[in-house]
């Protein structure tokens, strides 16, 4: 696999430019976003930015909510059924 350096804002407006292609609000695309982001800035690729396709894959937008948010998690109900 090609490893792909990028600036951490173009990453940022990256994963919030394809959550809200995928009618994910701005919002909620930008909490998404950060999450991934700090993820990937503690080594913790394993919950970074990889799992951005499978999660707009998986949960439709329509059924994503943010439950709670604080300043090193969030709980969504992503609508799985």
């Amino acid at each position: 696999m090609k490893t792909v350096k990028i600036k951490i804002d173009d990453a940022r407006n990256l994963a919030i430019s394809a959550l809200t292609n995928h009618d994910i609000s701005t919002d909620e695309a930008n909490t998404i976003a950060t999450v991934y982001i700090e993820a990937e800035l503690r080594g913790k690729k394993s919950h970074g930015l990889q799992l951005l396709p499978p999660f707009i894959e998986r949960f439709p937008a329509s059924d994503i909510k943010i439950i709670t948010e604080s300043k090193n998690k969030f709980f969504v109900d992503g609508g799985c059924k």
